[in-house]
C-alpha cells in the first residue's frame, strides 16, 4: 500500500482496531470488562487541506476488543472531492467518560482521494459482483479500497471459508497479521445519534 491510503469512494470508510480494555482503574472510576458495566467516548474528525473540518462526531462505545468499521455519511461527498492533497483524519478514544482525557489514545492520519479515469470508470460501470469489484480493485492497484469491500464481505458472510481464506491472506500480505480472528464491529455514522452494532 501507499504511505497514506488512497481511495476512490464518494464518502470514505476507516477501519480502526480496537484493543481488549483490560479491567482496572481509570481516574477514580474502576474499569470492568463486561461491556454493559462501562462506556468509552470516542471522537473522530476529518479536515480538508486548509484545516477546515469536513466532518467530526462523537459516541461511546462498549468496551468490547474487535475491527471498528466507520462509514462516512454520503453527504461528506460534496466535501471529499480535491484529488491533489490529502485529507486529514483523527480517531482518539476516551477511557475515562468523566472528560478527564489523561486516560485517552489518539491515532492520526491522512487519506487522498483519487481522480477516477474514463478508462477505470468504464470498467466500474459494469455489473459486478461485490467480490468482483474486490478482484478488480486490486488489479488496478486500489488496495485500500480493495481492504474495505473484502472486509464487508467478510461481515455478510462470516461462514464463507473462502472469504476468510481471502481476507486473512490480504491481512498478512501487509503486514496486519495480528487482525485475523478479530471480529467486527460494525459502526454506522450519521447526523443523527451513531449506533453501534456487533457482528
Amino acid at each position: 500500500m501507499n504511505k497514506y491510503p488512497t481511495s476512490i469512494a464518494d464518502a470514505p470508510t476507516f477501519l480502526f482496531y480496537i484493543p481488549p480494555l483490560k479491567s482496572g482503574k481509570t481516574g477514580d472510576k474502576t474499569v470492568n470488562s463486561d461491556p454493559e458495566k462501562y462506556l468509552m467516548s470516542a471522537d473522530f474528525k476529518i479536515s480538508d487541506q486548509n484545516q477546515e473540518t469536513i466532518y467530526e462526531a462523537k459516541f461511546n462505545l462498549a468496551t468490547q476488543s474487535g475491527l471498528l468499521r466507520l462509514s462516512l455519511p454520503v453527504s461528506v461527498s460534496e466535501l471529499f472531492v480535491a484529488t491533489d492533497k490529502p485529507y486529514f483524519w483523527s480517531f482518539q478514544v476516551n477511557c475515562d467518560n468523566t472528560g478527564d482525557l489523561s486516560g485517552s489514545a489518539t491515532i492520526e492520519g491522512k487519506i487522498l482521494r483519487l481522480p477516477v479515469y474514463t478508462e477505470i470508470e468504464k470498467k466500474l460501470l459494469q455489473p459486478m459482483s461485490a467480490y468482483e469489484r474486490f478482484k478488480l480493485y486490486q488489479s488496478i492497484g486500489l488496495e485500500y479500497d480493495a481492504l474495505i469491500i473484502l472486509e464487508e464481505l467478510r461481515r455478510q458472510n462470516p461462514n464463507d471459508a473462502a472469504l476468510t481464506t481471502t481476507w486473512e491472506n490480504l491481512l498478512t500480505s501487509h503486514g496486519f497479521e495480528m487482525l485475523i480472528g478479530v471480529p467486527s464491529l460494525d459502526f454506522e455514522m450519521n447526523s443523527g445519534s451513531p449506533q453501534l452494532q456487533n457482528n
